[in-house]
């Protein structure tokens, strides 16, 4: 999607690029929402709007019709429940971005995406989480193994987000940790697990 043309919107991607990395989103997200935009944008071309002040929610709905009838580029087959809704994702992005610098946007549609079933989250089983915690070892490298599992998996926190952490977030005597750099650039404090 790197490679569709844009003709008009071109400064709005790069835009929305810096955006997104000046709130700290992480570089997946940073790759990803800029990509998609683009796509949004080019189909806006293709369609003849050149202007954001013309779209409005019948355009959105027509680019999620396309989006439903267009095959995967990788798979050959429908876009994935996770593609759509992530599109939707980066649209309410690019309105907030929109809404920031002041510029006019447009309203995003309440949509119905049909056709599409809640995918289900694969859950470890007690067992596998207990095979994780043995697998870890008791040397030096195994204990720090055994407290990155505990700060990701037992309080919830984003591969990104353990990555990001400093010592001076954790507070001991208190039993929680901060979270400054979580998703969405929100920091927030989490209960650490005993």
């Amino acid at each position: 999607m790197n490679s569709l043309p844009l003709y008009h919107y071109q400064s709005y991607v790069a835009g929305f690029s810096g955006w997104l990395r000046t709130l700290g989103y992480a570089p997946d997200t940073c790759r990803k929402y800029p990509r998609q935009l683009r796509e949004f944008l080019h189909f806006l071309e293709e369609t003849g709007i050149v202007d954001l002040s013309s779209v409005d929610g019948a355009v959105v709905e027509c680019f999620f019709t396309y989006l439903q009838s267009r095959p995967s580029i990788k798979t050959g087959k429908s876009l994935s429940t996770t593609h759509l809704l992530s599109m939707q994702k980066t649209l309410r992005q690019f309105t907030r971005y929109l809404d920031a610098l002041g510029l006019p946007g447009f309203a995003l549609p309440r949509l119905r995406l049909q056709g599409l079933a809640a995918q289900s989250l694969e859950v470890f089983s007690q067992a596998e989480i207990d095979g994780l915690y043995a697998a870890c070892g008791t040397d030096f490298y195994g204990l720090r193994d055994q407290a990155l599992l505990a700060l990701g998996y037992g309080c919830g926190l984003r591969r990104a987000e353990v990555s990001q952490l400093e010592v001076s977030d954790l507070h001991f005597k208190k039993g929680w940790l901060e979270v400054k750099a979580g998703k969405g650039a929100k920091a927030r404090s989490v209960p650490m697990p005993t």
